[in-house]
């Protein structure tokens, strides 16, 4: 998967300023610890700045990487469906990551409190209570209103 969208990437021209540390010319090998580091981030990047591209969202909440997944879990543009999919993840850091993140659907939360993972279900229901009482922020450090209702609407 990682070599996939730094190929694409690489072809539609995104990466080729931080492409400095791997060679390009040939099939693309990951060999060094600083190719694996840039390809890393920018598949963060990906997934932390991806809109309205469900179907490509939802490939990289099945990528390898934690990091990579989180980042799914954490753009308010994933689908209810792919994110019903990271519920079940075997990494408990991407559980937990949507379970403190007042962004995903009430619903979603809910499925979170019945967890295995004590960590994952206590935040999910801190998270449950937070969004009850309305103390959560809109704007800049949070989603927007129309976001919120799209989610809510789409989990109905």
């Amino acid at each position: 998967m990682l070599r996939d969208v730094y190929k694409q990437n690489m072809s539609d021209g995104y990466v080729s300023n931080i492409s400095n540390g791997c060679d390009t010319s040939e099939p693309l090998t990951i060999e060094s610890e600083m190719c694996r580091s840039i390809l890393l981030k920018l598949l963060v990047g990906i997934a932390e700045n991806l809109r309205h591209a469900p179907e490509a969202l939802s490939q990289l909440a099945e990528d390898e990487h934690v990091e990579v997944r989180i980042a799914v879990a954490d753009n308010v543009y994933t689908a209810v469906e792919t994110l019903q999919v990271l519920t079940r993840d075997p990494h408990a850091d991407v559980r937990y990551a949507m379970a403190e993140n007042h962004n995903i659907p009430t619903s979603v939360l809910t499925e979170l409190t019945q967890d295995d993972n004590p960590y994952v279900a206590s935040r999910a229901e801190k998270t449950l209570n937070r969004v009850a009482s309305g103390q959560i922020l809109f704007g800049e450090f949070g989603a927007r209103d129309s976001m919120r209702s799209y989610r809510a609407a789409a989990a109905l």
